[in-house]
């Protein structure tokens, strides 16, 4: 993701019914690049009743002066079932949030921290959330199948998450 170093909004002016006054133009700076890798251990074998081995890596690939802050996240189970026969193909979708929590303003990092330093989240989060006792195996027969997928949205956020508020 990128992010633009120019967060403050221009300062608004007064002006007359019919007059137009211009716009402040902020300077340029160069805007912050970040990338989000989410990582399971291979095989990525998940455990009804234990908590998913996940990882969670967040790594600025530029300079930054003001600090990162994690504000959503969600982690999601999605199954899928394939049922086919004869000419009929069925799928089928299910799913079950593990984890789901915003506006948290948890401080990424440091604004002082070389560009391409990995940052780990730490797990605490969803270390002790079982994956539920709900969710079937995944199988393959001669016309059914099941696979699941993990579904990560990570939500970002640049510079103070709140003016006037210390995080």
């Amino acid at each position: 993701h990128i992010f633009s170093e120019n967060v403050a909004a221009p300062k608004k002016t007064r002006t007359g019914l019919f007059s137009r006054a211009p716009q402040p133009e902020l300077p340029e700076a160069p805007a912050v690049r970040v990338s989000v890798e989410i990582r399971l251990p291979n095989p990525a074998i998940l455990t009804c009743g234990q908590p998913i081995p996940l990882r969670i890596l967040i790594k600025p690939h530029t300079s930054r002066t003001r600090p990162l802050y994690l504000q959503s996240l969600q982690i999601e189970l999605v199954s899928r079932t394939h049922i086919e026969a004869h000419d009929f193909l069925k799928i089928a979708s299910g799913s079950w949030v593990v984890f789901s929590r915003s506006n948290m303003q948890y401080v990424i990092g440091s604004p002082g921290d070389a560009p391409e330093t990995e940052t780990e989240l730490s797990d605490h989060l969803w270390a002790n959330l079982p994956l539920p006792d709900t969710v079937s195996p995944s199988f393959i027969t001669c016309n059914i199948s099941r696979h699941y997928e993990l579904v990560a949205s990570v939500g970002l956020s640049y510079g103070n998450p709140q003016p006037g508020q210390v995080s």
